[in-house]
């Protein structure tokens, strides 16, 4: 395991043993399972969060293995109470652990395309509500416009937006819920089984996600703050948004609230026709997409990935050899893979003797190390770049080892360094303790 002869195949195959049972001792030991009130280095938070994102990101990509995330992160979830972080988990603003931050990364990864698609469409269709002087005036300023301007009023039905502004939204929304399963079916399958084992823990919330489920609630609250957010639209698409593109996303965004039922207060009627359009060109069509999209993240949907001819019913997966070559490969093959391997590896090594007294037969009867922090240590990656990149000194490395291991009397190169000058020899044999020549 922690041989110096790397071998990334037994690493694989230890860090999925048991349950991923490695990966669940050094976090219970470590700093990420301490109380709120211990106070923690910034480095050592740093480099626990480093060692977290590599675990994260290696299981997080092992499709054929989707319980193995939740299995690694269930105990550290469990001890510190986060599963409330997956209900909130579209509001960024408030603070959170570092795990929290790559999984909100990989679901709003999953919605960027659906953004792209929608700004396009938004901009592609013309502003007709006019400049600001051609809105509906109120009663009391066009009593007070002089007579010989001969102003006409303009007729109130054009304040309202246009069809095809109105129709344009109902595609839009059309849109959405036609690529909601396969926007699903893009996010890796250990990512949808901690989202199920999550709602499970979220039995408080049961009534707001009874229609969608968690995964599909965190995913669409977070598509409808993107679509009220112009500077990360304009970010996406590259493209400056227009303001009629603006007001129809944002109106896009209080139809998908509605839709949810997350929305205070009493809905615009723009909001129920929009619906009600969509709803009469498609009847019953919505609930149906959803309903299609949350059997992505059921448990059979699990239990098919799963089952094959290596495994017995009921019973665990296999890993051969020849499918940890398989995930092996699959993981070299992603951005990062290869690091985040060897930095699991480093922490191992790190933290040999503890993981011996734990794994150990008599592991009961000893005693662990005592840390308010824990036992485990980690090391960030900007720590050992540093210590890396420091630079061979020749002349503090031979002082160190002393003047007198050096007998310049045994020197009898001089035969060998023809042509060499006579006089740089004898200044070389004389060494660094002559005094100079006046």
């Amino acid at each position: 395991m922690s041989d110096p002869c790397y071998n990334p195949a037994l690493l694989l195959q230890t860090i999925l043993h048991k349950d991923c049972f490695l990966v669940q001792i050094i976090i219970s030991y470590s700093c990420l399972c301490v109380d709120g009130g211990t106070e923690v280095s910034p480095d050592t938070q740093t480099a626990a969060g480093e060692f977290l994102e590599a675990v994260f990101s290696i299981l997080s990509s092992l499709n054929s293995l989707p319980r193995a995330l939740t299995r690694a992160l269930e105990g550290y979830l469990d001890r510190r109470h986060l599963w409330e972080h997956f209900y909130n988990l579209a509001d960024s603003s408030k603070e959170e652990p570092a795990l929290f931050k790559y999984i909100r990364s990989i679901v709003c990864e999953s919605t960027t395309k659906l953004l792209i698609h929608l700004v396009s469409m938004m901009q592609a269709c013309t502003d007709q509500s006019g400049p600001l002087v051609g809105k509906h005036l109120p009663e009391n300023v066009l009593s007070k416009i002089p007579k010989e301007w001969n102003y006409i009023p303009k007729d109130p039905k054009f304040n309202e937006p246009s069809k095809n502004s109105t129709n344009l939204v109902i595609q839009a929304l059309s849109f959405i819920f036609t690529h909601l399963p396969s926007t699903i079916a893009s996010l890796p399958l250990p990512v949808r089984f901690l989202f199920t084992v999550a709602e499970k823990r979220l039995s408080q919330h049961a009534r707001q996600l009874r229609s969608t489920g968690l995964l599909l609630w965190v995913l669409l609250v977070s598509l409808c703050q993107d679509l009220e957010n112009g500077d990360t639209l304009e970010l996406l698409s590259g493209q400056r948004l227009e303001r009629g593109a603006k007001d129809r996303l944002s109106l896009l965004s209080e139809c998908l609230q509605v839709s949810l039922g997350q929305q205070k207060g009493v809905p615009k009627p723009l909001v129920h026709k929009v619906l009600q359009g969509l709803e009469e060109k498609k009847p019953k069509w919505t609930s149906m997409q959803l309903q299609k999209a949350r059997k992505l993240c059921c448990d059979s949907a699990f239990e098919r990935v799963e089952s094959g001819p290596a495994q017995d019913r009921g019973g665990p997966a296999e890993l051969t050899e020849h499918k940890i070559r398989q995930l092996l490969l699959e993981l070299c093959h992603r951005a990062g893979g290869s690091q985040h391997l060897r930095q699991i590896h480093h922490s191992i090594q790190l933290n040999e003797d503890l993981l011996r007294s734990v794994l150990s037969p008599h592991a009961e009867t000893r005693s662990l190390p005592d840390s308010p922090l824990g036992p485990v240590v980690f090391t960030s990656e900007a720590s050992g770049q540093n210590q890396c990149t420091t630079q061979f000194n020749p002349l503090t490395e031979c002082n160190s080892i002393g003047r007198n291991k050096f007998d310049q009397s045994t020197f009898r190169g001089t035969e060998d360094c023809h042509p060499v000058n006579e006089m740089v020899i004898l200044v070389l044999r004389r060494g660094a303790t002559d005094p100079p020549e006046p």
